[in-house]
Order: C-alpha cells, then sequence, then structure tokens
C-alpha cells in the first residue's frame, strides 16, 4: 500500500492531506504537481516590493501576472503593494489583465501601453484615485465599457484613435437617448421648501 504526501502551501497556511490504503500512479501525481506549478508559481514571477514604494515598472508578461495575482493570496505583500501610486506595464505582451489589479487602492497612474489586451477587467473601477491611464497601441475593438464606470476622477485617457471616436460616438447616442426618453427636467433656480 503506497502513501502520498500533498502538500499545497498558501501564504501562511499549509494544508496536508494524508492519502493512505489508496495507490496513486504516476500521472496522479503529475496531476497535483502540475496543478500546484499552475497555481502557485507566480510568488517566485512576482516583483520584490517594499514598504512606501511609490512606482514599480515591470517589463514581462510572466511578472505583471505574478505581480496581480499574488495580490489575490498574499495579504503582506498586498499591504506593501498600497503605497503604490504607479504601475507601467508596457510591451509586456499582456492579452489579459488580472482581476488582482483591484487591490491597487492608492493607484493615480497605470500605463498599459503596448500590449495585446482586447479588454480590461471590470475591476479596474476599484482604483478611486486613478487619475492617468494609457490603453493605446493595444487590439482593442471596442471602447471598454468598465472606463464609464469608474469611480475616479480620470484626467488623462490616452487611447488609439479609433476607440477614441467610437467612446463620443456612444456618448452622442447616450445624449440623443437621453433627450427621447421621457424625462420630466425642470432647472428651477431655487431650493424647493
Amino acid at each position: 500500500m503506497n502513501k502520498f504526501i500533498i502538500t499545497v502551501a498558501t501564504v501562511g497556511t499549509i494544508y496536508t492531506n494524508l492519502f493512505s490504503g489508496y495507490e496513486l500512479d504516476n500521472s496522479l501525481r503529475d496531476v497535483f504537481k502540475l496543478d500546484f506549478d499552475k497555481n502557485y508559481s507566480f510568488f517566485e514571477h512576482s516583483p520584490q516590493i517594499e514598504y512606501g514604494q511609490e512606482g514599480l515598472t515591470i517589463k514581462s508578461k510572466l511578472k505583471v501576472d505574478g505581480f496581480l495575482r499574488r495580490l489575490e493570496v498574499d495579504e503582506d505583500y498586498r499591504e506593501k503593494a498600497q503605497s503604490i501610486k504607479e504601475l507601467y506595464c508596457d510591451k509586456c505582451d499582456l492579452v489579459t489583465l488580472h482581476q488582482g489589479i483591484r487591490h491597487l487602492k492608492n493607484l493615480v497612474s497605470l500605463s498599459l501601453e503596448n500590449n495585446l489586451l482586447t479588454s480590461l477587467p471590470r475591476a479596474i473601477v476599484a482604483l478611486k484615485d486613478l487619475k492617468f491611464l494609457s490603453i493605446a497601441k493595444n487590439k482593442f475593438e471596442k471602447f471598454p465599457d468598465c472606463l464609464l464606470d469608474l469611480q475616479s476622477e480620470l484626467e488623462v485617457l490616452s487611447m488609439d484613435p479609433p476607440l477614441f471616436t467610437q467612446m463620443f460616438q456612444e456618448l452622442r447616442q447616450f445624449k440623443k437617448k437621453l433627450s427621447t426618453d421621457s424625462i420630466d427636467y425642470k432647472p428651477t433656480s431655487h431650493l424647493p421648501t
């Protein structure tokens, strides 16, 4: 009878299950190893950050993904990242942006230029201090709807001309819809008592 121990380490906690009475062949062991590698190998690829660090430039897809994924599971790492105000992830060949971006609550500037992004995660609306966002030179086919729901007062949005044109067309359609809806709007010069 083979005994096989599976240990999955997460930040601060180690879960160990002892399987006895089961014969586990090498293929099953490989499945567990692959799953572990796939889900937790980002720790070794996430950049080092220090308390008080205000800016971070990441130049590889693997490190951006590792950084954002680690923010999801590592509370100490996430706490250190709260001081980051500027994040530059240009020319990283990013196809997607992980939802871990939402943990960068104090982010003021985010640059995602020259990637392969076709959309942005809805989690980006959590960036309440965001003032500068650059999504130019990506693969967007349409204006990311989540940007209309940003809670921050964005001052600079850098994007490619087709997206800019599309955004204005959507705003025009929205304005037309408002004017044709049965909204009773009467401006008043004084407050009701």
